[in-house]
């Protein structure tokens, strides 16, 4: 969303506040998910996943990147529970 789309949209002030938190928290979660799968592989895995990447060009799918964030979140929830 651009910034003219944001102002308009959320001139309200406490729409506003709601929707970056909300957005804040997003970032989070995103951010520990990334930490916590970052602990999981090695240099040589995250390289390697990007090369894959880079030679067949294969974007994974949403429902696989909701899947994988499902998997995160539960070991981090149980490595804290």
């Amino acid at each position: 969303m651009s910034y003219e789309s944001w102002r308009i949209t959320y001139q309200n002030s406490e729409q506003a506040a709601r929707a970056a938190y909300e957005m804040a928290e997003k970032n989070q979660r995103d951010a520990d998910r990334w930490r916590h799968a970052r602990r999981l592989f090695t240099i040589d895995d995250i390289e390697g996943a990007q090369g894959a990447h880079d030679s067949f060009g294969g974007m994974v799918s949403e429902d696989e990147c909701i899947r994988a964030d499902d998997a995160i979140d539960a070991a981090i929830n149980g490595a804290n529970g």
